[in-house]
């Protein structure tokens, strides 16, 4: 037998009295990766890759020191080839819903 009910599960956060943020969330950004479908932008975060990792020493003596070196190299190599673009709340009169 089918049946047209599904189960909703939800995680609720539950704070204490008065403690309620009021005003509108804040905006986040992600960087343009779709950008890198134009192939001057491609050549570029190449270039900017190379030189970014030139920069990065052969040897650290943690693994956790070179892979924040390597993020943060193509993380700004990618921010600076790309751009950033703004997400989350709508400006002007378009509404958008929370969910």
């Amino acid at each position: 037998m089918t049946t047209d009910h599904h189960l909703v599960v939800c995680t609720l956060q539950i704070s204490a009295p008065g403690n309620h943020k009021t005003g509108r969330p804040k905006q986040g950004y992600r960087i343009k990766w779709e950008a890198l479908e134009d192939e001057d932008v491609r050549k570029n975060f190449a270039d900017d890759m190379t030189s970014r990792f030139k920069e990065i020493p052969s040897q650290t003596l943690e693994i956790e020191t070179e892979w924040k070196l390597f993020k943060e190299a193509v993380s700004a190599s990618a921010l600076s080839s790309c751009g950033r673009k703004r997400l989350g709340v709508a400006t002007g009169s378009e509404k958008r819903t929370p969910w």
